[in-house]
């Protein structure tokens, strides 16, 4: 075996670890990048028809990973929730560096995690969630994949 596929086996396992869903997630997923366009947009989108909605709160949680090529300290995100009754835009800057310039996230080799909580809403039947970068590079490098976690508050 070849080095390099040594290490995209380890990167996939280690993604497979990362990627795992806690007991009150009600849904998650992850879009894996190779670079990620300005004009591109990320789209979740699923029916929770088991969702009772009566009162319960759901986090929307922003998960990502970048690797060491990825040259800035923090990530700014655009984010546009839909559900059925309302809408909702919200603009994000994640810090991925701690103060001594660090990757702030857990990680393994060149590969890092990194984990925000975007809104608290109550629980809904339906959603969808749109995020775009909002960085000045016109092809951002380094991130290697993007996700939305919804868990029970």
């Amino acid at each position: 075996m070849k080095p390099g596929q040594l290490s995209n086996i380890f990167t996939i396992l280690l993604m497979l670890l990362f990627s795992a869903c806690r007991e009150d997630s009600l849904y998650h997923e992850f879009r894996p990048l190779s670079q990620w366009n300005r004009t591109e947009i990320l789209c979740f989108e699923d029916s929770l028809a088991f969702a009772s909605g009566k009162g319960e709160q759901v986090e929307i949680v922003i998960q990502l990973r970048n690797d060491n090529s990825y040259p800035y300290a923090n990530l700014c995100l655009n984010a546009d929730i839909f559900l059925p009754d309302s809408a909702y835009r919200e603009f994000i800057d994640i810090k991925l560096t701690k103060e001594d310039g660090k990757w702030a996230g857990p990680g393994w080799g060149s590969l890092f995690t990194h984990e925000v909580i975007l809104k608290s809403l109550p629980i809904t039947d339906k959603f969808k969630i749109e995020l775009s970068h909002a960085m000045q590079d016109e092809v951002l490098e380094g991130i290697r994949s993007v996700g939305v976690c919804l868990r029970l508050r």
